[in-house]
C-alpha cells in the first residue's frame, strides 16, 4: 500500500517538528519521528484498523499524540 500525505497533513507535520525542536529535546523529535514512521507502517500493513475518510473510504487517518 502506497502512503500519501496531504498538503495539509505534510505542513502540520513539519510544524509539529519544528515547535519540537524549539520546545523540547532532540529526543523528543526523535521520538515523534519513530511514532509517526510506526503509524505509518501499521496503516500499511493493516488499513482497516484505522478510521476511514468520509470523503474517500480509501483514504485512513492515524492520529499521533
Amino acid at each position: 500500500m502506497k502512503i500519501s500525505w496531504t498538503p495539509t497533513a505534510r505542513k502540520t507535520y513539519f510544524e509539529v517538528l519544528d515547535h519540537l525542536a524549539r520546545k523540547w529535546a532532540i529526543k523528543e523529535v526523535e521520538n515523534f519521528i519513530s511514532e509517526v514512521e510506526h503509524i505509518l507502517e501499521q496503516i500499511k500493513s493493516n488499513p482497516e484498523m484505522f478510521q476511514a475518510s468520509r470523503k474517500k473510504k480509501n483514504v485512513r487517518k492515524g492520529l499521533i499524540t
